[in-house]
């Protein structure tokens, strides 16, 4: 049997909860956090009643690079203590030899509020100190929005399957509670407001997940709590705009590649979509549905995180495989879960995901 690689922690800060288990348990029950943000009445005075997602104890009016050194450490101490290695400093100890790899998922880096420099720093922090308090031996980053969490993910498993490292983490973080941000936003008309029928409630969240490679995780005795499918990308080529019509052929391409590679829909039952409100996303989701799920079997479940999160950006796909991790481990995950993501400047990504367990 091919070499496969597995989830062996998972770690969550979001809207609805500060740790994994919160986050999945109130999705689950269809708990949201929506409220009204002060700042945001401060930067539309107009429109004071538009409503934002925000972290349990909220971060404040900042941008997102000045929110990770708040939002990131404890979910990346809660994926790490999941997967039996409590910190990096322990995965030195117990494998000297093992090279630990970040792969960091992150909003696109001219995102309006963020100055060149500031993501720089970042990027200079990130490397060097992978996020803090984690220090990994290489780090990279991916940062295009809502499919940046799947490209991370893809490139971690490539680059565990070549055996060029023994550990991933990948961390996957965003939050879009900045005034500067949603002022960019309201004019590309991509908020929910009062007087909307459609539009992204804005949220804040980080997920983290561990990988390795299945053989490995059994030989230390560490619980497996999902496995990984196929995954893929593409890119539209067209971007999202008004005067462009939307063709889904990307998304198309990319789930049916994830399907295909995964044993076709029939390995399916869950399907977890970025979908948050915003119509050109429905329109997108309802032309992939019809071309590219329509075998799957009867009673399949459409999950969208959103409804209760918000839209958390960058955060996005990681949050959506850590919830199905979860899922499979407390039962009601299904057989498989298919995921998939689009970004706002064409970049589709889909993958699928499976319980823990081996197939016989």
């Amino acid at each position: 049997m091919p070499e496969s690689v597995v989830v062996t922690g998972i770690g969550m800060r979001t809207p609805v909860g500060n740790d994994a288990i919160q986050t999945a348990s109130a999705v689950r029950a269809g708990i949201n956090r929506f409220a009204f943000w002060e700042a945001m009445g401060t930067a539309f005075e107009e429109n004071a009643g538009v409503v934002a997602s925000a972290l349990p104890d909220d971060l404040g009016d900042q941008p997102w690079v000045a929110k990770v050194i708040d939002m990131v450490p404890e979910p990346i101490h809660e994926a790490l203590w999941h997967s039996c290695l409590f910190d990096f400093n322990d995965v030195r100890a117990q494998y000297p030899r093992a090279h630990v790899a970040a792969y960091i998922a992150t909003p696109y880096e001219d995102r309006a509020g963020v100055a060149q420099e500031a993501f720089r720093l970042f990027s200079m922090e990130a490397r060097e100190h992978c996020v803090a308090p984690a220090h990994a031996d290489s780090v990279q980053l991916f940062s295009c929005d809502h499919a940046a969490g799947i490209m991370a993910i893809e490139r971690a498993a490539r680059d565990l399957l070549e055996h060029k490292v023994a550990f991933a983490v990948v961390v996957a973080v965003d939050s879009l509670l900045h005034a500067e941000h949603l002022r960019s936003l309201w004019g590309e008309d991509r908020l929910k407001l009062p007087n909307r029928s459609d539009g992204l409630v804005p949220g804040e969240a980080v997920a983290v997940v561990v990988l390795e490679r299945a053989r490995d995780a059994k030989a230390r005795g560490t619980p497996i709590l999902a496995r990984l499918g196929e995954t893929a990308t593409d890119r539209e080529s067209v971007p999202l705009g008004p005067e462009h019509p939307i063709r889904a052929e990307a998304a198309s391409r990319a789930i049916n590649a994830a399907l295909a590679g995964s044993g076709g829909q029939a390995s399916v039952d869950r399907v977890i979509v970025d979908l948050s409100g915003e119509r050109w996303r429905s329109l997108e989701w309802a032309l992939v549905e019809t071309r590219c799920l329509g075998e799957l079997a009867h009673g399949w479940q459409l999950w969208h995180p959103a409804d209760c999160l918000g839209d958390v950006g960058a955060a996005t796909s990681v949050v959506h495989l850590a919830i199905a991790s979860r899922a499979f481990a407390r039962g009601y995950g299904g057989g498989g879960v298919l995921l998939s993501a689009a970004s706002p400047r064409g970049e589709r990504a889909a993958m699928t995901i499976f319980p823990g367990k081996e197939p016989a």
